[in-house]
């Protein structure tokens, strides 16, 4: 039997027995293990593409945090050494916890890999508990929990390892647990799964659990509509029952968000947030949903090709193919069980209109035609996610209940058969091995593990400090780093997170010629040496042939083969040479142009904006003079140098270079030094220049010296 076909609201559960759903769990465990091979029997030797290197960091930095006793939300590993916070990184924490005993037990890649395996399994468990308790029926179940856990959306996810998409499983076990709570006399029970589900939801993907909150909205509504000849009533327990869910859910991620929320007022640049044109390119197109499983053994390939065609060229789009038999048995569903499945039907259209994002896309053309998607767009949590179509995945999970209640519906029917038995069984049978046979997932794009060099785990960066690598390592980088365990200067953070000018000086050290500092090396040399990075990693398989012959002939510029220290064929390791600890550091700042040449016999300078930026980094508390040569651009200018907001001195600068020294007593550390022009910068375009941004002051010479008892020993330590 189906529950009320009147309303979505479930009866009291039937007890079901162990061993029948155990048998569902094995069947489960056994079909995950067989549409996963190789990786399934091959845990330590595959992992899936794209991102699987740093979702695989993801759950190394969590088992560092969790050893720290620190926050997993901020890492100092990546963007050393500012470090990085993580907040509108992609984190999945409760992977990374899941899989933190099971490291210690196989190793991190083996874990990473069995908490993939286990979500597919649970996912599709946690689906036939929804799909039995509403239509009563194992067979109807089990299916609906295949059609969920492997449809394509999802092995699309688990194959490209965007881990936090791919696990799907508390979706399923929140919607089960929030009909029963919202229903009369739904108990305490009900109320705590539902929190904890969309919790750890939230903590997988915010998008996913934005789906969930716009789901729960949508049940509420119906609630009320199903029992509006009590509507009082009715209204009265949504309410207090939708409150006291919001409740047990703030207090779950209320510390995350309150960060989060912080991040979003604070910073300079809303880096977080992506454009407009992103959200359109990564909207389902209306075609996308009926392409065939492009992963299926027969018709895998070209159902790919389909998908592409539909694709923006170098746009990377979620796969929302609905399942032909998840549609079918929807139909049959709403046929013979229309207002059971009424709900369902609306969820399913709703997500599905959604999934299409802001502007109607159809086959590979966009359209003028407005969505409603375009009204939620300035919701913030949307415009951070940037990808409508992963919200296809309500509609699957409605279109795998609806395929359930077809099932019941035809095996209903064919109990009253002559031969009634022969049929059921007969029927079960084939409906099942059909979905089982769509979902064939046997093209799936895996990699071996990529090759590690040789000195990240021999010991030779035993007691080494931070990394320098070129070129920039990206996803690949992250994971050599669960190997050296070393800071390094990069991160392939998922919002793109521009870095401070400390970082900018560091990174580009290594290819600057010239520049306004007298010795712009030994300046980089002294601020690597500060943060305490030892060692430079050039990787020779990263970047074209061209990146890699002009960093090669940088990095032999500024390290000689006395610096090298291990070579492979991956890469070869430098030596940093000691900085000249009895100098300042000198870091240029922001706005500042290019090094210039201002004669031919002249030294190089930078023009500076309006206002820009100086910075000194000392080992020790103490007095510097710093002294530099400056010129003004069109008009006689004043430059007023201030500290922490307070003026320092101004001086009157003319047009031909002229020397300028200022004493300074300075924290240890890094200080900024402001620099800003009185007079207004102008564009040397109105000057008869081909030059557009505006300059004011060109600064050369720039030198900075300890004043007096500062030695290379005092100022060794750090």
């Amino acid at each position: 039997m189906l529950t009320s076909p009147s309303t979505i609201v479930a009866p009291q559960p039937v007890p079901r027995p162990a061993l029948l759903d155990g048998v569902v769990l094995l069947a489960y465990v056994l079909i995950t293990t067989l549409f996963t091979y190789p990786l399934s029997l091959n845990l330590s030797t595959y992992i899936s593409t794209i991102d699987s290197q740093q979702f695989l960091w993801t759950v190394w930095w969590t088992h560092r945090a969790i050893e720290q006793g620190a926050t997993p939300y901020f890492t100092p590993y990546l963007y050393y050494p500012e470090g990085l916070d993580l907040y509108y990184h992609t984190m999945n924490i409760w992977y990374g916890w899941v899989a933190y005993p099971l490291a210690k037990l196989f190793g991190l890649v083996v874990a990473y890999n069995l908490v993939a395996l286990l979500v597919f399994v649970v996912a599709c468990y946690a689906t036939y508990w929804l799909a039995y308790d509403i239509t009563r029926s194992r067979i109807a179940g089990f299916a609906a929990g295949l059609l969920f856990g492997f449809a394509p959306t999802q092995v699309f996810h688990f194959s490209i390892g965007q881990e936090n998409l791919h696990s799907v499983l508390w979706m399923p076990l929140y919607v089960l647990a929030v009909r029963h709570w919202l229903a009369p006399g739904g108990r305490l029970r009900w109320l705590l799964t539902a929190a904890i589900a969309l919790i750890l939801t939230s903590y997988a993907d915010w998008l996913h659990a934005t789906a969930l909150l716009l789901f729960s909205g949508v049940l509420a509504l119906w609630v009320l509509v199903a029992e509006r000849q009590q509507w009082q009533a009715t209204l009265g327990r949504v309410a207090w029952r939708s409150a006291a869910l919001g409740g047990l859910y703030t207090l779950g991620i209320g510390a995350v968000v309150a960060q989060m929320v912080a991040q979003w007022f604070t910073a300079d640049t809303p880096y977080m947030l992506r454009p407009f044109w992103d959200t359109i390119y990564h909207s389902a197109d209306v075609f996308g949903f009926f392409v065939p499983n492009p992963y299926h053994p027969f018709w895998g390939a070209w159902a790919q090709q389909q998908i592409d065609n539909l694709t923006i060229p170098g746009i990377l789009n979620t796969t929302v193919v609905l399942p032909y038999m998840s549609l079918a048995l929807a139909i049959v569903a709403a046929v013979v069980y229309g207002k059971a499945a009424r709900f369902w039907l609306v969820c399913a259209i709703l997500f599905a209109i959604l999934a299409l994002g802001p502007q109607l896309r159809i086959a590979g053309n966009l359209t003028s035609i407005w969505l409603p998607y375009n009204l939620l767009y300035d919701y913030s949590i949307l415009r951070i996610s940037r990808a409508p179509g992963r919200l296809v995945i309500m509609t699957l999970l409605a279109l795998a209940v609806l395929a359930a209640i077809g099932i019941q519906a035809v095996l209903v029917r064919l109990a009253q058969h002559p031969r009634a038995r022969l049929a059921y069984n007969g029927a079960a049978v084939l409906l099942v091995a059909l979905v089982i046979f769509e979902l064939l997932p046997f093209r799936r794009p895996l990699w071996t593990l990529p090759e590690v060099p040789a000195f990240f785990v021999d010991g030779t960066l035993d007691n080494a400090g931070a990394l320098v690598e070129v070129p920039f390592s990206g996803n690949e980088g992250m994971y050599y780093q669960t190997w050296h365990e070393l800071p390094i200067l990069y991160g392939e953070h998922s919002r793109d997170v521009i870095p401070g000018r400390l970082l900018f000086h560091l990174r580009d050290g290594i290819t600057t010629d010239d520049d306004m500092m007298t010795d712009a090396r030994q300046n980089w040399y002294c601020a690597l040496d500060y943060y305490n990075f030892t060692h430079v990693v050039h990787y020779h398989h990263l970047g074209t042939d061209y990146d890699q012959e002009q960093y090669t002939k940088q990095i032999e510029a500024f390290l000689s083969t006395d610096d090298m220290v291990s070579s492979t064929a991956l890469a070869t390791l430098y030596r940093l040479p000691t900085a000249n600890r009895s100098k300042p550091c000198l870091i240029v700042g922001r706005n500042w142009g290019t090094p210039r040449a201002f004669g031919s016999d002249l030294p190089f300078y930078r023009w500076m904006e309006q206002q820009s930026t100086l910075g000194i980094v000392l080992r020790e508390p103490g007095r510097v003079r710093l002294s530099l040569h400056l010129h003004s651009f069109a008009v006689p200018r004043q430059l007023a140098i201030s500290l922490a907001g307070e003026p320092v001195t101004t001086w009157q600068v003319g047009f031909e270079p002229v020397p300028y020294e200022l004493e300074l007593d300075l924290p240890a550390g890094l200080t900024w030094l402001d620099l800003m022009s009185i007079e207004p910068a102008v564009s040397p375009t109105d000057y008869g220049y081909d030059e557009t941004e505006p300059v004011s002051i060109g600064a050369s010479q720039v030198q900075a010296e300890y004043v007096g008892g500062q030695t290379e020993a005092s100022g060794a330590g750090q």
